[in-house]
């Protein structure tokens, strides 16, 4: 397979105004507004478009030729343009096929991945198994970090009893990066829901915030990368508590309980 097989490339958000909602994680994320959208780092975007509530509906890829195989046979339909099909929780995925997928540069803030709750996170990652993502690490059958290419995670999957966001993500090229975007965030009114701290799976700096729409943000820094021989780590429920966080307090309990967003849009 190959070393990148596919990237996140984009997530498409809904919102009652879209301009208005543009200029705004624009501005709170570190992004540049352009036309419909949110311009971040290494080709990477959030797509803004007109919808009664705030939330995600739809994840874009760029998918190499293996993984567009893989998404031929799980039914996914490319008659109209780039391939589309929902995973078992209901969320639209697109992938462009490209020849070669490019390897993603950290030259400033970039989308990261996306976590989502689900009630059979163990169903999600078997799907996205036969995407040809990688399992990175596991928690039980409550959490699984997947990846297309050599970092960390992409996608992540939480035990929830409903389908919806868990947290959107963004990484920071440095520390110093790191610490101006939070600075960013407060400087918006707004306090860190859990962070900083370091997470043990994928290595990474966080620090977690809810924006004024209820969507959960994550900006992270000095993520893992992998080679595709990794592997998986196999966390137990005692090593939940200090998976979460190797330095700080333990997450507070609307981090752990209330989700980041709403189900599929």
């Amino acid at each position: 397979m190959a070393l990148w097989n596919g990237k996140l490339t984009a997530i498409v958000l809904t919102a009652a105004e879209p301009m208005e909602a543009r200029e705004y994680w624009a501005e709170l994320l570190g992004g540049r507004a352009d036309g419909d959208s949110v311009e971040l780092g290494g080709g990477t975007r959030i797509v803004i478009r007109e919808g009664s509530r705030e939330g995600l509906a739809e994840l874009r890829l760029d998918a190499g030729l293996e993984l567009m195989t893989a998404a031929q046979h799980l039914g996914g339909d490319a008659q109209n343009g780039p391939l589309q099909l929902r995973d078992p929780d209901g969320w639209l995925l697109q992938l462009r096929g490209v020849e070669a997928v490019e390897p993603l540069t950290l030259g400033r803030v970039t989308l990261s991945h996306v976590t989502l709750n689900s009630p059979d996170p163990l169903r999600q990652s078997r799907f996205y198994g036969d995407l040809l993502f990688l399992l990175s690490d596991a928690l039980g059958e409550f959490f699984f970090w997947m990846r297309p290419n050599p970092i960390h995670h992409s996608m992540a999957f939480a035990k929830h009893p409903a389908a919806n966001i868990n947290h959107l993500a963004v990484e920071l090229p440095t520390r110093h990066d790191f610490i101006s975007a939070i600075d960013r965030v407060t400087a918006h009114g707004l306090k860190l829901e859990f962070g900083p701290g370091r997470h043990l799976v994928g290595g990474n700096l966080f620090a977690y915030f809810v924006d004024r729409y209820g969507l959960r943000w994550e900006l992270c820094a000095e993520m893992a990368r992998l080679d595709p021989q990794h592997e998986p780590g196999r966390l137990t429920a005692e090593d939940r508590a200090r998976s979460v966080n190797t330095f700080g307090p333990p997450p507070p309990t609307s981090f752990i309980n209330e989700p980041g967003g709403p189900p599929p849009v």
